[in-house]
């Protein structure tokens, strides 16, 4: 209960920061989803973890451990401004807040995808807006991103080729729960009609059936970029208006038409499956992903279910992380 309290707490902060908002005369603006200079906490999407030193000297780990407001969690990040459009970029410095400023966060020295550490080398990243929040990619390790790695001891933050998948993408929670942003031009938060891997926030698994016929079932597997995993989604036009909306129908991608993507026709609880029913979902933004709400299902919400093995199911949405979705283009 407490973590599910800390985590709700973070995104309600987010909310303030990251989604859109709207002028006095109603027009919508939208808060520039990448950080300004300031002070923050850094943490992996849909956790309750964040990033710390083993102790706040030159050469130590930095790990993920529990979000606790603590002085180590907290990072100074320094936003380089562009010298010629005098506009603020996409790079950033990142380092330990206080007084020293030698303690930087930087990928291990010497091991490519060991745990980073606090040294004095002043390491440049690109921080690249996505849907949830931000890719954190190291310009000296030539863009490989920093992502979240549990191991059987430790929970830890790694580089690697970023696969978009949602272990990386992090959130920087202002420690004041300011924004600090601009205004921009708006970001539509939802999916184009394409095609998408479907990965879930909390359990990093992505939707794949059981196999391409109608009837299969549709699981939650390892994220593999599979061709089983690829899924064609259709975005609907408002007619009136000519607009995209937030109605959704889903389907395997590939050649064979009438594998759409349905829950369950006979057992509300149970695994979805390949149909011929052209099922409409509508999609919903948060902080930390989509929900994906059935409209068959007079709104039940998908979320991950454990038993055994890992299932999508159709329940109300308790705003909980199992509820919450990725959709990563498979281009």
């Amino acid at each position: 209960m407490k973590t599910i309290k800390l985590v709700f707490a973070i995104i309600s902060l987010l909310l303030t920061a990251y989604l859109p908002a709207y002028s006095d005369n109603g027009a919508a603006v939208n808060i520039d989803p990448l950080p300004n200079t300031g002070t923050y906490y850094i943490i992996p999407m849909g956790t309750n973890d964040a990033l710390q030193p083993n102790a706040a000297t030159l050469g130590q780990n930095v790990f993920l451990t529990e979000f606790n407001r603590s002085g180590m969690q907290q990072w100074k990040i320094n936003r380089k401004i562009d010298p010629v459009t005098n506009q603020p970029t996409n790079r950033y410095s990142i380092r330990l807040a206080g007084e020293n400023e030698e303690l930087n966060f930087q990928p291990h020295p010497s091991v490519g995808s060991a745990i980073p550490i606090v040294g004095l080398d002043k390491v440049t990243y690109e921080l690249q807006a996505t849907q949830g929040g931000v890719f954190v990619k190291c310009v000296e390790r030539n863009g490989d991103a920093m992502y979240y790695n549990r191991t059987a001891t430790f929970t830890e933050p790694h580089f690697g080729p970023n696969d978009g998948s949602p272990k990386f993408i992090w959130n920087f929670l202002n420690i004041n729960g300011a924004g600090g942003g601009v205004a921009v031009a708006p970001i539509d938060p939802l999916p184009q009609t394409g095609t998408y891997f479907i990965i879930n926030n909390s359990s990093h698994e992505a939707l794949q059936p059981n196999a391409a016929m109608v009837g299969q079932n549709v699981f939650l597997v390892e994220f593999n970029k599979g061709g089983t995993q690829k899924w064609a989604i259709d975005r609907k036009i408002d007619p009136v208006t000519n607009q995209p909306t937030n109605r959704y129908t889903i389907r395997l991608a590939g050649e064979i038409d009438g594998l759409n993507f349905e829950p369950h026709p006979s057992v509300g609880d149970a695994c979805p499956v390949l149909g011929m029913n052209k099922a409409v979902f509508t999609l919903e933004p948060s902080v930390d992903g989509l929900v994906i709400k059935s409209v068959d299902r007079n709104g039940d919400a998908m979320f991950v279910f454990k038993s055994g093995m890992s299932e999508p199911h159709f329940a109300a949405n308790d705003g909980s992380p199992k509820f919450r979705w990725n959709f990563v283009r498979t281009e």
